[in-house]
């Protein structure tokens, strides 16, 4: 009777214990349910991913970036690096009847004799717009070294606050040596407004001077443009002089105007320029 009391008394204990274990597993749960939130965040991981891009610095204040229209750039260098030429911004004069006239210089500062030079001018109001504008070419053939060649312009009636020139195109020439030269030279400003321009011009070649173009470029005391006149001149024959006289009306009245020469000539073998 014995081994059969004790195996009913193990089974009895057995049963004792599983119900003691399942009550402390619920009452455990039930506790950990009504637990109140821990007073720190919890920890969250963020995956970011790979990049080869550098990260970008930041900054609290607001960036402004801001995009000036200056005016172009008045200088060019042609073809050969030892050549440039600049323009003149133009000085523009208002008459009633034909609107604006614009007049500047050409320079070439370089070493060879430039050619087919075009220039673009440009009229702006006073917050730098476009108001009109043209590109002309000069009517000086050649810019021999160290000279220069006026150029014109003329608008209708446009309110302008400034005007600017640029250097479209230039050509590097090579020209022989001049035909003519000057012997002598003289201005003077006449009672009737008009500035007077005498010349004696020398053929000193053992050719006939041809298609003589004598371009005279009046100047005040400041070397602004006031004027220029282009004149043809009769063929001239070999080791022959002649006289020639032009009149210019300048744009404003001064007294201190002086005048610049330029000579270019054409023969049907070779085509030369003199200054």
């Amino acid at each position: 009777m014995l081994p059969v009391i004790q195996y009913g008394w193990l089974f009895l204990l057995i049963c004792v214990g599983i119900v003691l274990l399942v009550a402390g597993c619920a009452t455990f749960n039930a506790r950990t349910s009504t637990r109140s939130a821990p007073d720190s965040p919890l920890v969250t991981l963020t995956v970011v991913p790979f990049t080869t891009e550098a990260p970008q610095p930041h900054s609290t204040l607001p960036t402004t970036i801001t995009q000036l229209f200056l005016p172009p750039p008045r200088w060019l260098a042609t073809r050969t690096p030892s050549s440039e030429i600049q323009a003149d911004d133009p000085t523009c004069y208002h008459s009633p009847n034909r609107g604006y006239t614009c007049l500047g210089q050409v320079h070439n500062q370089g070493f060879e004799t430039l050619s087919n030079v075009t220039v673009q001018i440009s009229l702006f109001d006073n917050n730098g717009q476009i108001l009109a504008e043209q590109t002309i070419g000069l009517e000086q053939r050649y810019i021999p070294p160290e000279t220069s060649a006026p150029y014109h312009a003329r608008f209708e009636q446009v309110n302008s606050a400034y005007a600017r020139a640029e250097i479209q195109s230039a050509q590097i020439v090579d020209i022989p040596q001049q035909l003519i030269r000057i012997t002598s030279e003289r201005g003077i400003l006449s009672a009737s407004g008009r500035y007077v321009v005498t010349a004696n011009l020398l053929n000193s070649s053992e050719n006939r001077a041809e298609q003589i173009r004598l371009i005279t470029t009046l100047l005040d005391a400041a070397d602004r443009v006031v004027g220029y006149r282009i004149q043809s001149v009769e063929p001239i024959t070999a080791a022959t002089e002649r006289a020639v006289r032009m009149e210019i009306i300048p744009q404003v009245m001064t007294e201190n105007l002086r005048h610049v020469l330029h000579i270019e000539t054409w023969t049907t073998s070779t085509d030369n320029t003199y200054k």
